[in-house]
């Protein structure tokens, strides 16, 4: 899909009233520009994350209004707003799993307070984050996954459990977005 395709597809079965309306043809079908929120580790890295960054900007440039979340700082320059997750711990077990607690109710309270019509997981830690944020909040959840495994914050032991939320999360999603390559130029 084209990055305007994927923007004003439908989210969810029921579309809301303003997913129906025609309007302003640099939106596409959408009457007024759609409030999405990424949540990522990181925009700075590899090949997922600068599929991200352009997607971001793409969406950004035809007038959406984009949020990215993310658990990791970034210094990236970007035009869309960048909302940082982590507090600061220590990547330990304990600091890990305490900073993604925290990272959660910083999310909770974004989509509380935002109320964007969709919340965007990109890749597996921030999928199963953003499932429990949207959740809460009644928001449409989209899961866009690629071929990373969600064990790489995690030591052995966590690794099962890790999964099991990944595919509990990947369930209730709105939507599911799964490739193993960049698809953005």
């Amino acid at each position: 899909l084209a990055v305007d395709d994927w923007a004003v597809m439908s989210l969810c079965s029921d579309d809301p009233p303003h997913m129906r309306e025609t309007a302003d043809s640099s939106l596409g079908a959408t009457e007024r520009p759609l409030r999405i929120v990424f949540v990522a580790g990181a925009l700075s890295g590899g090949g997922a994350e600068r599929q991200l960054l352009q997607l971001a900007t793409a969406l950004h440039q035809l007038n959406h209004q984009v949020t990215v979340a993310t658990i990791a700082p970034t210094d990236v320059a970007t035009d869309f707003r960048q909302v940082e997750l982590w507090n600061g711990q220590r990547r330990t077990k304990v600091g890990t799993l305490w900073g993604l607690t925290n990272a959660l109710f910083k999310l909770r309270r974004l989509c509380a307070k935002e109320q964007p019509d969709v919340v965007v997981g990109w890749l597996s830690i921030p999928i199963i984050l953003a499932a429990l944020a949207s959740r809460q909040c009644r928001i449409p959840f989209v899961a866009a996954l690629r071929n990373s495994r969600p064990e790489t914050l995690f030591a052995t032991q966590w690794r099962s459990a890790s999964y099991a939320l990944l595919r509990r999360n990947l369930n209730a999603a709105s939507l599911v977005v799964a490739n193993r390559q960049t698809g953005i130029g």
